[in-house]
């Protein structure tokens, strides 16, 4: 077994890769950009190297600095994680060439399966299954366009290179051909460096199921059962579980033979993962081999109490796999979400900001936390927006259920925008109790789970509003109410006056739905009365409270004898509240302050929606455009966002060149309209 490697990778999967090599004896070395000096997984490892700034050229892909500190420090392997050079064929040349182990399959199996196109071509010549498409040779327009009339609408443009969904868009009829395969190849050479694109038929409806394997120097070849990873947005994986509920014994076990023999016919060795789309008759299609291990790993190790990163060192050191295919049992039924810095009520564009709370139940044998959040943690437009994953394990499907439903109560971040209100409706929803999943699901159910965030109730609002003057008070002392300025007298009044109750007035603002409230809580003994009018006696709502007595942000209410626990959770003039399955952001608003607003600013900038880097202007200051017309492209966490008129206009002004980098909700343009929005 290996004494030292090296992790070329970063957050979660770097740290996760830690955790069992420390388990095993071996010592690790990290390395690391600008913004991950800190991280958890820089933490942990036994050394740590700068790469350099942000950029992924200069950090993370950059091979000859990463076998030099491979070299230097005496390695002897690199674990390339996922995503990265995971399934770089030239890295794993490099490492072979310098006489580090990759840990993962030859450079050669990287370079026939990381390519489509070379794999639809292998596979042909078997009797496997595969999607009906294109993936010759010619790249032109006309030719694939010629293609995509033969395979017939709606199709998948897919690039050769990729993975993880990234540049792959539906095409519905011919008109949008043209505009997409564009789309497509700038998102493939932005990614991979390669604008070879696949074309394939798209089949609806599908599940998309794949199938772990393993396979070592003897020849031996495993499968660890099937993932159903079905659940996904922009065609990445949010959610998935194992083993699929909606297969049979008899498709469970073709499919594990269909991915043995893909295995096999590449002379694959170490861990892997192979893909596939199943119709709505069952029919069973490969579309692709991913050579590395899988974000999703965590659900087969559920279920087979497997360390698949064991084994992979194992198989690297040319150890063989100590099981047969009659050893490896499945157990139970285990279900991952991705929790990703996204904003599902605006298109799951990605987001970024500062981490500034964290609060996470403590793992135990049913619940699995993969993640390197902190406190403090930037998340920036340079890499994937993923920021943690749960996994929970039940002894049936819906006792898994049950619990990632009672975890995910338990899950809250602050500070930045993300998906896990929007993962809460999924796994409460009966739909996804009823496992009737394909790769249509969010679509199919849009209107409900990815409606706008329901607008708070006059209870939320009060509970609101005492958090907030509860969150001012300076706890452990006595009950006095926090003055900003130190030595205040008035740090040490308290409620009390003279012939009637102090009156607070909370002034509050709901970020989700921009909507405000002015608030006022009276609190004669230990309730608190909140109304709507400063001398109003009548009381919207009697509250009592139990502050902080679980810990400093859980908080419980009584009302009309009923006790409900709830989060609640400030940081500046931002407060988080999480009851009811939801949460919640409001901003505390200083009642000395007014918002003023530039309504002509307003109707004719463009603001970006996200953070990123301006890759293409498509308009020139003069220019006249119609509504819907394209005028620049954002890329940001290896996504790409078409910023289009949301007007007729003409174009005044344009504040940033190709290649800038942005922040969010800054003005990109100005837009002079001609006619009224």
């Amino acid at each position: 077994m290996f004494k030292k490697i090296l992790i070329a990778n970063r957050g979660e999967i770097a740290a996760r890769i830690i955790r069992t090599a420390h388990k095993l004896g071996i010592k690790t070395v990290g390395i690391y950009s600008k913004s991950d000096k800190n991280s958890v997984a820089m933490q942990w490892a036994n050394e740590t190297y700068a790469l350099g700034e942000d950029a992924l050229d200069a950090t993370y892909l950059n091979i000859e600095k990463i076998i030099q500190i491979a070299a230097f420090t005496g390695c002897e392997a690199i674990h390339p994680g996922y995503g990265f050079l995971s399934e770089n064929a030239d890295f794993a040349t490099a490492c072979e060439k310098s006489g580090i182990c990759f840990i993962g399959p030859s450079a050669k199996v990287i370079a026939l399966m990381g390519s489509k196109q070379s794999a639809r071509d292998l596979l042909l010549k078997t009797d496997i299954p595969i999607v009906p498409g294109y993936q010759g040779k010619k790249q032109d327009p006309d030719t694939l366009l010629q293609a995509a009339r033969e395979i017939g609408f709606p199709l998948l443009i897919k690039p050769s290179a990729g993975g993880g969904g990234k540049g792959m868009h539906i095409v519905s009829k011919e008109a949008h051909f043209a505009t997409l395969l564009a789309q497509s190849q700038r998102e493939s050479q932005a990614y991979f460096a390669d604008t070879t694109v696949i074309l394939e038929k798209y089949i609806k409806p599908t599940r998309h199921i794949e199938v772990q394997i393993a396979a070592d120097h003897t020849g031996k070849v495993l499968h660890l059962f099937e993932r159903d990873c079905s659940i996904q947005r922009r065609h990445q994986k949010i959610i998935e579980e194992a083993p699929c509920a909606s297969i049979d014994d008899g498709l469970r076990q073709k499919l594990g033979d269909m991915a043995i023999k893909v295995a096999k016919a590449v002379n694959y060795t170490n861990i892997g993962t192979v893909e596939f789309v199943v119709d709505a008759a069952g029919k069973p299609y490969f579309i692709e081999m991913n050579t590395r291990l899988q974000v999703e790993h965590a659900v087969t190790e559920q279920i087979t109490a497997i360390d698949l990163v064991a084994w992979q060192f194992a198989i690297a050191a040319k150890q063989p796999i100590p099981l047969s295919q009659d050893d490896i049992q499945r157990n139970g039924h285990a279900i991952e979400v991705r929790v990703y810095a996204e904003d599902p009520e605006n298109h799951f564009l990605p987001a970024t900001g500062i981490i500034e709370e964290i609060v996470v139940p403590e793992p135990t044998d049913s619940l699995r936390i993969e993640s390197s959040l902190q406190v403090g943690d930037v998340i920036g437009i340079h890499y994937d927006p993923l920021l943690a994953k749960l996994i929970a394990w039940g002894e049936t499907r819906q006792q898994a259920i049950t619990k990632l439903q009672q975890s995910l109560e338990h899950v809250h971040i602050v500070g930045i925008k993300n998906n896990l209100n929007f993962l809460r409706k999924v796994i409460y929803s009966p739909m996804f109790a009823d496992g009737a999943i394909d790769t249509d699901f969010l679509t199919r159910h849009k209107a409900v789970l990815e409606a706008p965030l329901s607008i708070p109730g006059p209870f939320v609002w009060s509970i609101a509003a005492v958090g907030a003057l509860l969150n001012s008070i300076k706890h452990q002392q006595n009950g006095y109410y926090y003055h900003p300025e130190p030595g205040s007298p008035w740090q040490k009044t308290n409620h009390w006056r003279l012939n009637y109750h102090a009156t607070h007035e909370i002034r509050l603002k709901n970020i989700n739905n921009q909507l405000n409230e002015i608030l006022y809580i009276q609190r004669p003994a230990d309730d608190f009365i909140v109304t709507k009018e400063a001398n109003e006696r009548e009381a919207e709502y009697t509250l009592s409270f139990n502050a902080g007595f679980v810990s400093p942000n859980i908080m419980q209410v009584i009302k009309d004898d009923r006790a409900q626990f709830f989060y609640c959770m400030q940081h500046k003039n931002s407060l988080y509240l999480f009851i009811n399955h939801t949460g919640y952001l409001f901003e505390i608003i200083d009642p000395f302050t007014i918002d003023k607003i530039d309504e002509n600013l307003v109707k004719e900038s463009l603001e970006s929606p996200i953070p990123g880097v301006i890759r293409d202007i498509f308009v020139k200051e003069g220019d006249t455009v119609s509504e819907g017309m394209p005028l620049l492209i954002l890329e940001a966490m290896k996504m790409e966002h078409t910023v289009k008129a949301p007007y007729d206009g003409v174009v005044k002004k344009i504040d940033y060149k190709k290649g800038d980098t942005v922040e969010g909700r800054v003005v990109l343009l100005h837009l002079t309209p001609t006619r009224k929005p």
